[in-house]
């Protein structure tokens, strides 16, 4: 466990070490950010290339789109250490109502203490009905990752897309 990670849980008040050890993130603490883009597919892209996102270095990452009368949010976390693949739980709906809201409520309150992918997965999972499982081969870039979803979305509408990246 690094220092970093350590000197959270202290300032955290744990005491139980077992509770601590479940919640400790599975990679370094990097940083959690949100970027949000609007405008039609093309222009979602072109600024979704502007940005420098390495999807391959984290563990967990969502994407929220929402058009006029249609939304998606997908969220993403590696399926293991040993593993090419990434799990993809996807949820539609008409729009997304406050789902964003809740994962980036997650964020903050998760304050960088316990793995903040953990917390927006409960968070998400809780916040929607069913969601669509499938699997993803490793992403090699942002667009890759969402270009599909943001193009099926928008089908040439302006709309707006929230991207998270956990940990």
């Amino acid at each position: 466990m690094s220092k970093a990670i350590a000197e959270r849980q202290d300032k955290a008040g744990k005491s139980n070490k077992e509770e601590i050890k479940a919640w400790v993130c599975h990679v370094e603490p990097r940083y959690t950010t949100e970027h949000i883009l609007y405008g039609n597919s093309e222009a979602i892209l072109h600024q979704m290339d502007q940005l420098s996102i390495n999807l391959m270095e984290r563990r967990v990452f969502a994407l929220a789109v929402e058009g006029e009368n249609r939304a998606e949010l997908r969220f993403f976390e590696h399926a293991g250490d040993n593993s090419d693949n990434w799990n993809v739980y996807i949820w539609r709906a008409e729009d997304l109502q406050d789902v964003p809201s809740k994962l980036s409520q997650a964020i903050m309150e998760n304050k960088g203490v316990h793995c903040v992918g953990e917390q927006m997965k409960i968070k998400f999972l809780s916040s929607v009905g069913d969601t669509e499982a499938a699997v993803a081969s490793a992403p090699v870039s942002a667009r890759a990752a969402f270009a599909h979803t943001i193009k099926d979305v928008a089908q040439d509408n302006y709309i707006s897309a929230k991207i998270f990246i956990a940990c």
